[in-house]
């Protein structure tokens, strides 16, 4: 579990988005929501920040969006403890 948690830590920005969505969808499905850290600093980061230019706003067509958002409601079922609160406004 250390080494996933590093591999999204240092790569998510670079992730497409059905990499993204997998990678939610299979850490929702095995509970993984006990680090809030993780997922307010490096996962829910993905939707607003793009890899390059570093910082940048990210932009989404709404076959995207739709499926970014449709993840995070996956996420918030799964494991309703987390907040995404912030991330979803």
């Amino acid at each position: 579990m250390n080494y996933l948690y590093l591999k999204v830590e240092r790569n998510v920005l670079k992730f497409s988005v059905d990499q993204y969505c997998r990678t939610v969808r299979a850490l929702a499905d095995k509970g993984f929501s006990n680090d809030s850290v993780f997922w307010h600093n490096f996962a829910f980061k993905f939707v607003y920040e793009n890899y390059k230019p570093k910082g940048s706003e990210r932009e989404f067509t709404s076959e995207e969006a739709k499926r970014v958002w449709d993840t995070l409601i996956y996420l918030k079922l799964k494991c309703p403890e987390i907040d995404l609160k912030d991330t979803l406004k």
